[in-house]
């Protein structure tokens, strides 16, 4: 993706903003591939198992190789790499996303 600035010529201008943040109406956003989720649009959302146990609400989504997701619930944080064997869905209309209860109680690092 190619993105310009109005009142940024080139790329010496641009270098001053590097490390700024970039905010772009909804409507403005690039439409991504299925599966593919803005963080935004996952935050908030509950976390479920496949059997419906409520784990929390997602609070936080550190972008890497592997995001890496805190999700706040009754007994306190919890933080977890979203592998891909975890995952089993995510609804953004009903702001659900539902994990694996095995593979989630592998990877789960819970915060005091």
């Amino acid at each position: 993706m190619y993105l310009s600035l109005s009142g940024v010529p080139d790329r010496n201008a641009a270098e001053r903003l590097r490390g700024k943040f970039l905010e772009v109406k909804r409507e403005n956003a690039a439409p991504l591939a299925e599966g593919r989720y803005y963080i935004v649009d996952v935050l908030g959302s509950s976390l479920l198992t496949e059997t419906g146990e409520k784990l929390g609400v997602i609070t936080d989504i550190r972008p890497s190789y592997v995001d890496l997701y805190t999700v706040t619930g009754e007994d306190g944080r919890t933080a977890f790499p979203l592998l891909k064997d975890a995952l089993l869905s995510v609804d953004i209309e009903k702001k659900e996303v539902v994990v694996s209860a095995k593979r989630f109680g592998e990877i789960a690092v819970y915060e005091d």
